[in-house]
């Protein structure tokens, strides 16, 4: 009689430990820019998103940037024309010397930032 060994496998919930059937497939969530593969029921992920969702109301989102091989790194991001006439007219509220129009210095940029 001839032997062999067989692997089993058993797929279970990431977020509570349960066994979850076999065709069970993976969500994927990116944090802190590195992507993870989560086996979760439908309940565990409606409980992992509302955590999510909790963690991260009224935060603004920030943009992701990926590096492929050969490209150059991403600048800042100019300032939107909206943005802009905020700033001045902070600035302005705030006892800063702004023209009207043309470059807003990086020192007013820089305190609308720290005050905001």
């Amino acid at each position: 009689m001839g032997k062999r060994q067989v692997e089993q496998y058993e797929i279970t919930d990431d977020w509570t430990g349960e066994s979850l059937p076999e065709d069970s497939k993976p969500y994927h969530y990116e944090i802190n820019g590195k992507r993870y593969e989560v086996y979760l029921s439908d309940k565990s992920k409606a409980e992992v998103d509302g955590f999510i969702e909790r963690l991260t109301s009224g935060v603004e989102p920030q943009r992701l940037v990926s590096f492929k091989k050969g490209a150059r790194a991403a600048t800042t991001a100019k300032p939107k024309r909206n943005d802009l006439m905020i700033i001045r007219a902070w600035a302005k509220e705030n006892g800063y010397d702004v023209s009207e129009r043309g470059r807003i210095s990086k020192e007013i940029q820089d305190a609308y930032d720290a005050a905001h």
